[in-house]
């Protein structure tokens, strides 16, 4: 794959990669599987809305117990995304304005999203990996000018069942993947919103797999140099579901950026 492939498919999937965080479902979440089918539970409280202003926010809508289309305004940008399913509610396909992915299950398992523009075949899709009906690591296939591994995700789990870990991989100019960033998480043990709200197809859509809400979020880069550090603090409600969130990221040490975002629900 030339270096210009590279770059096409890099900007193709970084626009559709965030299609497979934004649809959501409506099972209960496991504790060790965050993407496969089980029974549904009670829904105690569904997210309505994330607002940051009045001019950024996501808006969550719902047909027939499942989510349908997650909105999101940024500014004067506006994405629609729709989410369809099959007879199970497994979620089948998520589709927006730059294009779709499909998912593909061996059982109640994802094990393939099919990443596509709208207008056009199958780009690129991602392959997962299980161990004990955790998702352990992701691989993502280019196929611009033959099948091949661009980049991998390895995920390492603490013993409450959240990802403390993420290794990604990247690839080469040499055609090869190699260490690229590390991702620390460090958790609350309040309720993730979108648990409820997404279940155990979390990992599907959120580019989440734990049921409870980040705190910390640390990444480093190949050789242990500190990129970013994102802290978040929050208020809850009795229930334990996250109110507000406060979140500030330093990039490289500098100064912090913050973010306060309100979380409302159902009625």
């Amino acid at each position: 794959m030339n270096n210009t492939m590279k770059r096409q498919l890099r900007s193709k999937q970084g626009t559709l990669v965030l299609l497979s965080f934004i649809g959501l479902s409506m099972f209960s979440c496991s504790d060790k599987c965050s993407t496969c089918a089980v029974e549904p539970e009670k829904i105690e409280k569904k997210l309505s809305k994330i607002e940051i202003d009045a001019a950024n926010y996501s808006e969550f809508k719902y047909a027939n117990g499942v989510l349908t289309e997650l909105i999101e305004v940024e500014g004067e940008g506006r994405s629609t995304s729709k989410i369809t399913y099959d007879n199970s509610k497994k979620p089948i396909a998520v589709e927006n304005e730059e294009g779709k992915i499909k998912f593909l299950y061996t059982g109640n398992l994802l094990t393939k999203e099919e990443i596509a523009y709208t207008d056009s075949e199958m780009f690129s899709y991602n392959q997962y990996v299980y161990q004990d009906e955790q998702v352990k690591e992701i691989t993502g296939y280019g196929l611009v000018e033959q099948d091949e591994p661009y980049f991998r995700k390895k995920l390492f789990y603490n013993q409450s069942g959240d990802v403390e870990r993420v290794e990604v991989y990247n690839l080469t100019e040499n055609n090869t993947l190699v260490p690229s960033v590390k991702i620390s998480y460090e958790y609350d043990n309040k309720v993730n919103p979108y648990v409820r709200t997404v279940g155990s197809y979390l990992a599907l859509f959120t580019n989440s797999y734990s049921k409870h809400n980040v705190i910390k979020e640390v990444t480093t880069n190949a050789t242990g140099t500190l990129n970013q550090t994102i802290t978040t603090a929050y208020t809850y409600d009795n229930a334990g579901y996250p109110l507000t969130a406060e979140e500030k990221k330093v990039e490289n040490g500098g100064n912090p950026v913050v973010i306060n975002r309100k979380f409302i629900y159902q009625p």
